[in-house]
């Protein structure tokens, strides 16, 4: 809920869905959390049990190596697409935009099982559908 909260004030602070900064929007919002994330993968930390209400913990960054940035840009442009589709449907009417983030995670599912191939479970598939 907090989400379609935050993408509607963000909407509005820069002139509403008629101003024609929205995928300026999207691209900032993507902008920072990765920069957010590549500050804490230098520092190695993993800061997600804050939201536990506990300490954060010091954790390696993950092992990649070219190849595997190479596969992962599909995967990356889809979903940059899939969070600009719901920030555009969220500047309209909320009711739609809870319909585009609910495509996001088929369309993420999709992606993964039938174009990557990392071959996830298929019970994990259905759970997205």
């Amino acid at each position: 809920m907090k989400y379609n909260e935050y993408n509607t004030a963000a909407l509005n602070a820069v002139g509403g869905k008629t101003s024609g900064l929205t995928m300026t929007v999207a691209t900032m919002q993507l902008g920072v959390c990765a920069i957010y994330a590549l500050i804490m993968w230098t520092i190695k930390l993993n800061p997600a049990k804050i939201f536990g209400l506990q300490a954060p913990e010091k954790q390696s960054a993950p092992k990649s190596t070219k190849a595997d940035l190479m596969k992962s840009i599909p995967l990356a442009f889809c979903a940059a697409g899939a969070h600009a589709a719901t920030v555009f449907a969220l500047g309209g009417d909320p009711l739609f935009g809870q319909i585009g983030k609910f495509c996001f995670f088929c369309l993420f599912a999709v992606i993964v099982y039938s174009f990557l191939l990392i071959g996830i479970l298929t019970h994990i598939f259905y759970s997205y559908l």
